[in-house]
């Protein structure tokens, strides 16, 4: 325990009550170490919005095939507005997610705004986007996650790359996120299933 401070003892005493950068670098590592599990839970979520990405780019094919061998719409210039209509939704959405994802793997803080207003608009498509949005504005807003999202702990995890999340977990981490959120899903599909069938067909 440091003895109490003296002003009239000199700059001796001063120095020996800061912490060294090694003991600055060991509590960071131990705040990482505490945090892990908290980041792993966004970067799921980050890898997640990469796959939503992925799908944007498929429904871009699939859009571009079906508009161009089944309506017969073929790219002109009179025609642009229609392909711009055709092509400018999944684009759009691809480089949300991509960016959200980039985002939210690599833990920076800009990532909450745009995340807030995604999920919100993800709340309404019932019921897998219900569930997994709602979780994530839990990771959102949750004191642990909240501060992962801060530049502050940007600081932190630039002071200690070393310190990562253990491989041999990481399959297992996201199956523990991923399958209760799709059990929540199906059991309230269930639920309103039952509650909005007409009686007639639930035997």
């Amino acid at each position: 325990m440091p003895a109490p401070f003296n002003p009239y003892a000199g700059a001796s005493q001063v120095v020996e009550d800061v912490d060294s950068p090694g003991d600055l670098i060991a509590q960071a590592e131990a705040l990482r170490r505490d945090h892990l599990t908290y980041e792993a839970n966004l970067k799921i979520m980050g890898g997640l919005c990469y796959l939503c990405g992925v799908g944007a780019l498929w429904m871009l094919v699939q859009r571009v095939s079906f508009a161009n061998s089944e309506l017969g719409i073929e790219f002109s210039g009179a025609m642009s507005s229609v392909w711009l209509s055709i092509v400018a939704p999944p684009v759009i959405a691809m480089m949300i997610f991509f960016a959200l994802g980039r985002g939210l793997l690599t833990l920076k803080p800009w990532v909450r705004l745009p995340g807030f207003l995604i999920c919100l608009a993800g709340l309404f498509i019932f019921p897998v986007g219900t569930v997994v949005c709602a979780y994530v504005l839990y990771l959102f807003y949750s004191d642990k996650d909240c501060f992962i999202l801060s530049r502050e702990y940007a600081a932190i995890v630039a002071a200690t790359p070393e310190v990562k999340y253990p491989r041999r977990l990481w399959v297992w981490r996201t199956l523990g996120t991923l399958v209760p959120l799709l059990l929540v899903a199906l059991a309230l599909l269930a639920i309103f299933w039952f509650v909005a069938a007409p009686p007639a067909t639930r035997g």
